[in-house]
């Protein structure tokens, strides 16, 4: 993959609407076709090497968001490294770290995500990161309502930020998407992944 042909996306300051600049957020998205049921989603993300965290402060690099409702699963990055979120009605119900930060610097990482999205019990979620099986989860996965898909940078709850102890300024934050796929089976999704 080369960045030259990739997305790109990146947050300066003040990159908020009306609203998200009132509840402290700043973003730029991109948002795919709605969906229920299974389905699976592969995208790869390039970190730059100068790429800096705003943990405290709130840092989505990709979401499955529900229609007029929260995200169910949401992909974050803190100090430590990048995590699946699962959620419902904006509460986190458990985190699963995938990648360490540094990892991610640098260098693409594939992203493969198996899910059957619903409000009944079969529901579920695997993650796997370069190949390799990271997160299961087994349960309800929505509220009922359809689902999409929504990458980029998403920043939230920013007035965390001036709690940092090492005082830098808010950075600029660049990160890069390529080979975002949605599909009904492992192969319809993976074609140059692996």
């Amino acid at each position: 993959m080369e960045l030259r042909k990739s997305l790109k996306f990146e947050v300066r300051t003040g990159d908020c609407s009306k609203k998200d600049c009132k509840d402290g957020s700043q973003r730029h998205e991109l948002k795919g076709k709605y969906f229920k049921g299974e389905i699976w989603i592969a995208y790869s993300i390039y970190l730059t090497d100068d790429f800096k965290s705003i943990f405290p402060a709130k840092l989505s690099l990709a979401q499955v968001h529900q229609e007029n409702a929260e995200p169910s699963l949401m992909f974050q990055i803190n100090d430590d490294g990048y995590f699946s979120d699962r959620q419902m009605r904006g509460r986190t119900f458990e985190k699963k770290k995938l990648l360490d930060l540094q990892q991610m610097k640098g260098k693409w990482n594939d992203i493969l995500i198996h899910g059957n999205f619903t409000k009944e019990q079969d529901g579920f979620y695997k993650i796997w990161v370069n190949n390799e099986l990271k997160y299961e989860y087994n349960g309800l996965t929505t509220e009922g309502k359809r689902s999409y898909f929504k990458f980029g940078i998403y920043q939230s709850m920013l007035h965390r930020y001036s709690w940092r102890k090492d005082n830098q300024p808010f950075p600029i934050q660049i990160v890069f998407y390529d080979e975002i796929r949605f599909g009904k089976s492992r192969e319809d999704v993976i074609k140059s992944l692996y």
